[in-house]
């Protein structure tokens, strides 16, 4: 099987001319996209801050509101480039897809289109392999207006389900599993990290580890970040011989 794999849009339109091209030229079993459809930098931001400062955030700033709209812009539109890939896609939210009612109902909009199957927290088959995955933030705590957050706890119980599938899984993730850096400082979660040796899957895609996109082993599992789409990159990985390319798209 072959894969193209990559993740955060975030509003970037002039990539998607060269991706649909490139898909095209390819012609990939599975097109795997692993969340941040949308902008959402001022939203992040704010809830952040409130999260310092221990004060309530406001929703009725213009700037939140016009973002918002850019959002809600964004989200269309890169459902309507996958539409048109001809290609089985697969996807996930990102922290930045939110808020989370607005990004749930444009997705539930289409993914009864054929190609197109969300499959955060679900599971589909496609040949000999199971995908399954997660999106958005995994945290402490939920948060479903600022940012896309899902619980840790949600996530575990979730994801152990899959255990009892025999099938060779392959998982997608917004959240990077946690590692330690040459600072000794940690970065991404550690439940993903746990998630990837409970379940081993043949291939663990995941984002949000700008300015990296690297392939690790874990164990039994290959784990790729295929870098942003923001940036025009993305991966190609061959599940027979398991090889992973880093590639990035030419813009005229």
């Amino acid at each position: 099987m072959r894969i193209i794999a990559t993740t955060d849009f975030l509003g970037k339109s002039e990539f998607l001319e060269p991706l649909r091209q490139t898909v095209g030229k390819m012609e990939p079993d599975v097109f795997l996209f692993l969340g941040g459809m949308s902008r959402g930098e001022l939203h992040i931001k704010v809830f952040e801050e409130s999260l310092r400062t221990g004060q309530k955030p406001s929703k009725t700033e213009d700037a939140l509101r016009e973002e918002r709209k850019m959002k809600s812009e964004d989200i269309v539109l890169f459902l309507e480039f996958l539409k048109s890939l001809n290609t089985p896609c697969l996807i996930i939210p990102g922290r930045t897809d939110s808020p989370v009612p607005m990004y749930e109902k444009l997705i539930a909009d289409n993914v009864g289109y054929p190609d197109l199957h969300f499959v955060h927290l679900k599971y589909l088959q496609i040949g000999r392999f199971l995908f399954s995955g997660c999106g958005g933030l995994v945290a402490d705590e939920s948060e479903e207006y600022f940012e896309h957050r899902i619980n840790s706890d949600v996530v575990v119980d979730s994801m152990k389900n899959l255990r009892s599938f025999g099938q060779d899984k392959i998982l997608l993730f917004h959240t990077p599993f946690e590692t330690t850096g040459e600072n000794g400082t940690l970065s991404g979660t550690s439940c993903v990290k746990e998630i990837i040796e409970y379940l081993k899957p043949k291939l663990f895609f995941y984002g949000m580890t700008s300015p990296e996109k690297k392939m690790t082993v874990i164990g039994e599992s290959v784990t790729v970040n295929p870098g942003l789409l923001a940036r025009g990159e993305y991966a190609v990985v061959n599940t027979k011989t398991m090889n992973v390319e880093f590639k990035t798209l030419e813009v005229d």
